[in-house]
């Protein structure tokens, strides 16, 4: 599925495997405008994103936790999202960075 977003002004293009990375951005949805640049998933970015997850556990000393690809498709996602926004003058934080 594929539909467009705007974050921090610019619009994305956010091509997925799953349906729920779409409810996630929902909120931020647009219709199709000019595009500042797209991202695409593939299951290669899932796998990536399970190993870094299960790596994380270990280091934190937390048992082993199966995470679904949907989830870890919103987390390919955003990290797409975040490492190509400061082409556009922009950093991306998560909230508990700040706290």
């Amino acid at each position: 599925m594929t539909a467009y977003y705007r974050i921090a002004e610019r619009i994305i293009c956010v091509a997925s495997l799953f349906e729920e990375v779409h409810q996630f951005l929902y909120a931020y949805r647009t219709e199709g405008q000019q595009i500042d640049f797209s991202v695409a998933i593939t299951l290669s970015d899932i796998a990536f994103e399970r190993e870094r997850s299960e790596a994380e556990r270990q280091i934190e000393g937390l048992s082993p936790h199966h995470f679904s690809d949907p989830y870890l498709e919103t987390l390919a996602v955003y990290r797409k999202i975040a490492e190509k926004m400061p082409d556009y003058g922009v950093v991306l934080f998560h909230g508990s960075c700040i706290a």
